[in-house]
């Protein structure tokens, strides 16, 4: 499989041009194959808005000081969902109210008017494992806040950053 045989469709998805098939019926047909690049399965619907977190942490960590980013929902009794962005930004950049304003400017200028994130939390790591893999199981854990139930946290590089991210959390109550 040759590496021009793939194709880009928009942020979060790439497709593979297979060549025709050897049978009368198929002549000069193409079949795509489609390989998800993000995490699709996670859809938030706010206001009736049906709103893919791929897409939001995407137009977050195009901002020149964003490093790396995931998106949440939490519960809402008068939106059914709201939208919870952990940032992590890039080396020597401060942490300002500007700079989360800047953030929501600039998700609503890249997927539309109607995607406004609620809260901007700035952290200095996300929970990854060893392979990379952003654990958004904690992390709503936290915004929900269910912290006594986080589950196993032993696969991750760092389980301080658990802490750290509870203990800065506006939605975790102090127990």
């Amino acid at each position: 499989m040759s590496p021009e045989s793939f194709k880009r469709f928009g942020e979060c998805c790439v497709y593979r041009v297979t060549s025709p098939m050897e049978s009368p019926n198929y002549t000069n047909t193409y079949f795509f194959q489609w390989a998800p690049l993000m995490n699709l399965d996670d859809v938030l619907i706010i206001s009736g808005h049906n709103i893919g977190t791929a897409e939001v942490e995407s137009a977050l960590v195009l901002h020149p000081t964003v490093s790396e980013a995931a998106v949440v929902g939490y519960p809402d009794p008068i939106k059914n969902q709201g939208m919870y962005c952990f940032v992590t930004l890039k080396k020597d950049v401060i942490e300002t109210d500007e700079l989360k304003k800047e953030l929501v400017r600039s998700v609503r200028e890249t997927i539309g008017a109607h995607v406004i994130p609620d809260v901007i939390h700035f952290a200095p790591n996300l929970p990854t494992t060893r392979s990379g893999k952003i654990m958004r199981r904690i992390l709503r854990k936290i915004v929900e806040p269910d912290i006594d139930n986080l589950g196993d946290i032993s696969t991750l590089i760092d389980p301080t950053v658990v802490v750290e991210l509870i203990k800065k959390c506006p939605r975790t109550k102090p127990s």
